[in-house]
């Protein structure tokens, strides 16, 4: 028998510590020291991890399972250094759920890979008008109106008339729909304005200018009227539609501990090291929107007595 066995409470603090609360393996092995009057060592927190990714899997399928079956969910992307090259970490989630996964790449391969969840996905798909989400045509599309607004209030400054409009439209249609869906009969009133602005901004804006090569390029005021154009649908969807959100913010939100995360450590040494934090930071994740006891959940999983199911 070793001299020294570390229950699962010990190991699942330890994991913790390191995924959410960001702190390197020296400065928890010191801490634990300071509290328990024993050192453990970094390879063991290290183990702690991999065994909470390899107990963890089995509850992140499930997780997978309801957010593939749900009727919304938001996604995003950000970048993350794994070994020195630039990976992305994507999140599929919800109110209630989180999934996380890294990849090599940020569009296309990613969100059709098998670790993606929105690739035959159904239901209403909240982002920040990335392209490459465009091309999931199974899914219905809502696009984060912060996102909009943000973008809009740049062209504002810069004395575009027709952002400035706009931005007003999108917050009026914010508070008509705060209470329900902006009523059917009062839509096409609703679409009528936000068309009438994007006429007056196609005549403002500059008109492309042709270049030897290549498309004639734009200017950003034109390019973002374009978007506001061609995906109408998907910027009103907000105001129309029931249960849509008017912003992508809980994405982010799930996404900037990530951000916190490589602050502090720079970047991942491993890809074993990023995906175990992936997986262990979206249970946690989970764990906190249902109001479970994250350090208690964590033991159970280690300890083969987690029952908790996604609803």
């Amino acid at each position: 028998m070793a001299p020294v066995q570390y229950g699962p409470r010990l190991l699942a603090l330890s994991s913790l510590l390191n995924t959410d609360y960001r702190l390197p393996f020296t400065k928890i092995s010191v801490l634990l020291g300071d509290l328990f009057g024993y050192s453990v060592n970094e390879s063991t927190i290290w183990a702690a991890n991999g065994r909470l990714y390899e107990h963890l899997d089995s509850v992140e399928s499930s997780i997978r399972e309801a957010l593939q079956t749900s009727s919304l969910i938001h996604v995003d992307e950000t970048g993350l250094r794994v070994k020195g090259t630039l990976n992305w970490l994507h999140v599929a989630c919800n109110q209630a759920l989180t999934y996380l996964f890294v990849h090599l790449k940020r569009g296309k391969l990613a969100l059709d890979s098998d670790q993606s969840v929105v690739s035959n996905f159904l239901g209403w798909l909240i982002h920040d008008c990335w392209q490459s989400y465009f091309g999931l045509s199974k899914a219905r599309h809502g696009l984060c109106g912060a996102h909009l607004i943000r973008e809009l209030q740049a062209r504002h400054e810069q004395g575009s008339v027709w952002a400035a409009l706009m931005q007003t439209f999108l917050w009026d249609a914010y508070q008509a729909s705060r209470d329900g869906p902006i009523k059917l009969a009062q839509q096409v009133h609703w679409q009528s304005r936000y068309q009438r602005i994007c006429r007056q901004g196609l005549t403002q804006e500059p008109v492309p200018q042709a270049r030897l090569r290549g498309r004639p390029k734009q200017s950003k005021g034109r390019n973002l009227l374009n978007r506001l154009i061609e995906h109408e649908s998907a910027v009103l969807a907000f105001a129309f539609e029931s249960g849509v959100l008017f912003t992508n913010n809980q994405a982010e939100r799930d996404l900037r501990p990530a951000k916190v995360k490589q602050k502090v450590s720079n970047c991942f040494r491993t890809k074993a090291g990023a995906d175990r934090y992936a997986r262990i930071i979206g249970f946690v994740s989970t764990m906190r929107k249902n109001e479970q006891d994250v350090l208690a959940q964590l033991t159970n999983v280690l300890g083969g007595s987690f029952t908790w199911k996604p609803t």
